[in-house]
């Protein structure tokens, strides 16, 4: 782990970074990407593909180089910007919308591990046991009852719990107070905290190459619809909308023909496929919007809908769910802004 701070520090990462075509990306700060937002530890990680096949970190202190001095950070963001370097992230939507917002700098050929997560899901896990995962974010009478709503719904694992549920061994994370990442010094265990995520992103990479999952040529198409979710403005702070521990529809899918209608929770255009009353979609939400909504006690399920659910009831009549996850810790699943 190597602090950059200073010009030579930055001049010799820089020099340490060139010729490598992966790079590990994990970025920390001040309510990335939201409206107040600000960037404090850019850091990256690369592999010397020697005989022990070693990790570099190099954590950039991006205050360190403000005003007259931001212009020494060019060739970091050139190296994000590079469509020859492929960068590696685990939930990069707000480490993206910061650097595009904040910086100036689009993300370009990177692969999100979160993404590659749920793609995997839809290749080796039943429907039955994907509904299962959403029982903590909503109640378990809501899942069972309206089991036709959450179809498409699918909710997060965070970096920790993804690299158990892949079977990633690693130590457990310290606590660090995500308030103070603005602050000066920082402490030794923020500096650990902050590389050993760039350690983890690398393990769980790794874990992935063994079992195939990025061979999927389409996961970096992917990771750009995921990380463009923001666009070119910071959202608002706590828009539950945005700020949530669910996955975007039409990520996997890819953009699709036809007509399509402006989710009112989300503000995204979807296919009508997406919600729930496909004859009448306008002035309604995503089943994604709509699943948030019923987390916050705000969900009225149509009778036109409710007729429809007795289809899907009498496909999943066998659905057990104590069977599943039933030691299951919530706290494992993603929490939209707090640190994993």
């Amino acid at each position: 782990m190597t602090l950059c701070a200073t010009p030579e520090s930055l001049r010799a990462a820089v020099q340490a970074l060139a010729g490598h075509t992966h790079v590990f990306l994990d970025c920390e700060g001040q309510t990335l990407g939201e409206v107040g937002g600000k960037l404090s530890l850019l850091n990256l990680g690369v592999v010397h593909q020697d005989h022990s096949s070693r990790l570099q970190t190099f954590l950039i202190d991006v205050l360190a180089f403000q005003g007259s001095m931001a212009q020494q950070l060019n060739p970091i963001f050139d190296i994000l910007r590079s469509e020859q370097v492929f960068k590696v992230v685990f939930d990069g939507r707000m480490d993206a919308s910061e650097l595009l917002n904040g910086h100036g700098v689009q993300l370009k050929n990177a692969l999100d591990l979160q993404v590659a997560d749920i793609a995997s899901r839809e290749q080796h896990e039943s429907v039955d046991r994907r509904l299962q995962r959403l029982v903590g974010f909503l109640p378990q009478y809501e899942v069972n009852r309206n089991r036709a709503l959450y179809l498409q719904v699918q909710r997060l694992n965070g970096l920790d719990y993804a690299m158990r549920e892949h079977g990633v061994h690693s130590a457990g994370k310290g606590y660090v107070d995500h308030d103070k990442w603005l602050q000066r010094p920082l402490s030794q265990a923020s500096l650990h905290y902050a590389a050993d995520d760039i350690r983890k992103i690398w393990l769980l990479y790794n874990k992935f190459v063994e079992k195939g999952y990025i061979s999927n040529g389409t996961l970096t198409q992917q990771t750009a619809r995921y990380l463009a979710l923001h666009g070119t403005t910071r959202h608002p702070r706590n828009d539950k909308y945005k700020s949530h521990g669910l996955f975007p529809l039409g990520i996997l899918s890819g953009p699709v023909s036809g007509a399509t209608v402006r989710c009112q929770g989300c503000r995204r255009d979807l296919p009508i496929s997406a919600f729930s009353c496909p004859s009448h979609p306008s002035n309604g939400f995503c089943f994604v919007c709509r699943a948030i909504n019923s987390k916050n006690g705000g969900t009225v399920t149509t009778t036109s809908f409710r007729r429809r659910i007795i289809d899907y009831d009498d496909l999943y009549n066998d659905f057990d769910n104590e069977d599943l996850y039933n030691d299951f810790d919530d706290d494992d699943y993603f929490h939209y802004g707090r640190g994993f």
